[in-house]
C-alpha cells in the first residue's frame, strides 16, 4: 500500500517512519507530494494506531496512522497446488480483503 503525502518542500532527503518503521520513498515523489511503500505490521488481530514522523532537513512532523485489520487480506486457499513448467495453468485464489 501506498501512502501520499501533501506539502511543500520534500526533497530526496525526506525521510518518513511508520511505527519506527522505515516508508520507502518512490522516485516520482515532488516538491509538493511525496510518495512510500507503507511498512508491513506484525500485529494482526487488532487495528493498531502509531506514529507516523516525516523528517525533512532535521524539521519533524507527527501525525498519527492507523494499521486496520478490516483491511488486511487473508489467504485461505490456493488451487491447483501444481502446474507444468509450460505455464498456463488457471490459479484460484480464495480469501478475504483483496483489493
Amino acid at each position: 500500500m501506498s501512502l501520499v503525502i501533501s506539502g511543500q518542500g520534500f526533497s530526496s532527503k525526506t525521510q518518513i517512519k511508520i511505527c519506527n518503521k522505515t516508508c520507502k520513498v518512490a522516485l516520482n515523489s515532488t516538491v509538493n507530494s511525496i510518495t512510500c511503500l507503507v511498512p508491513s505490521s506484525n500485529i494482526k488481530d487488532k487495528d493498531t494506531t502509531c506514529e507516523l514522523i516525516i523528517n525533512e532537513n532535521g524539521l519533524v512532523a507527527q501525525n498519527e496512522f492507523k494499521y486496520l485489520v478490516s483491511l488486511t487480506p487473508t489467504l485461505s486457499s490456493v488451487s491447483p497446488l501444481k502446474g507444468g513448467t509450460g505455464g498456463g495453468s488457471v490459479l484460484t485464489i480464495t480469501g478475504t480483503n483483496f483489493p
